[in-house]
């Protein structure tokens, strides 16, 4: 198959990048509040022309959005449709606080690089779902060449916008989210380079984290609209900001601190016998 040689004439917002696997998973339209169920597919990890098993959901997600999306325009599954950028999946698990770079990247596991919508779609359709994943488990999608790491040349200078999402919402609101960067409506929304994106599972809430490259360019609040307007229906809450940099020194101050050493443990002194005393004019009784 030919990849498409000019992508201008790509229009890869969202909604058009569902469609190489499926057409409309979730009806967002004039019939939003009718609320219809969503039923569940006998086909498990489908093949890229058919549609994969829809996320069954108990209710719609929050409030629906004031604009229907148009339906997209229909894409020949013939020709390979290119992203702008290629990039790498991650997965690892949380190894603990205060760890040096070298511990916290033994711990990265690349999985696989994509480049294409339609190889975009036969990982993320075969991969277990964020509802399947592990205590403190995370996935990482990153632009081809850049680790999840602070300290990786290409983060060094951003940083990360994270904000906490429901359990019951996480599934469907990665997608999207994931769909926002690789389709690049995410970077001209908040005008600097994302340079990838963060799924971490938690007990209560899952956190999701957006890496952009200049953290003197970035704004909390333009952030906040940016994620409402790509997804008009979802809830950003504890939305914050953390600058690698800053990140950085504060862990290394906590690292260079000298541990104190626990303080030992004194045995308890023993109560000292008194002194056998003689009794006056006798002799010392033996026994």
């Amino acid at each position: 198959m030919n990849a498409v040689s000019k992508r201008d004439n790509l229009n890869l917002t969202p909604q058009n990048l569902l469609l190489p696997s499926y057409d409309k998973r979730i009806n967002i339209n004039n019939n939003y509040n009718n609320k219809k169920t969503l039923t569940k597919s006998s086909t498990s990890n489908p093949p890229i022309n058919q549609a994969p098993s829809p996320v069954k959901m108990s209710h719609p997600l929050h409030t629906p959005p004031s604009v229907p999306y148009p339906d997209p325009e229909p894409i020949d599954l013939g020709v390979l449709i290119p992203l702008e950028h290629e990039w790498t999946w991650w997965h690892d698990v949380y190894p603990g606080p205060n760890l040096t770079v070298e511990e916290y990247e033994a711990s990265l596991k690349p999985l696989g690089t994509f480049g294409t919508v339609q190889d975009f779609w036969r990982w993320f359709n075969n991969m277990p779902a964020p509802g399947q994943l592990g205590m403190r488990m995370s996935y990482h999608i990153m632009k081809q060449g850049i680790k999840p790491l602070w300290e990786d040349k290409e983060n060094l200078e951003g940083g990360n916008f994270c904000f906490k999402v429901k359990k019951h919402d996480t599934e469907e609101l990665w997608k999207l989210i994931v769909l926002g960067v690789i389709g690049e409506q995410l970077s001209s929304l908040l005008e600097d380079d994302i340079c990838g994106v963060t799924l971490s599972i938690r007990r209560d809430e899952n956190v999701i984290d957006i890496w952009n490259k200049n953290a003197s360019k970035f704004n909390l609040e333009k952030a906040v609209n940016a994620v409402k307007k790509l997804l008009p229906f979802a809830r950003v809450d504890s939305p914050c900001y953390k600058v690698h940099k800053q990140e950085l020194d504060h862990h290394k101050e906590v690292t260079s601190t000298p541990k104190k050493e626990p303080r030992k443990k004194e045995s308890p002194r023993k109560r000292a016998s008194p002194p056998h005393k003689t009794p006056k004019g006798g002799k010392e009784r033996v026994l």
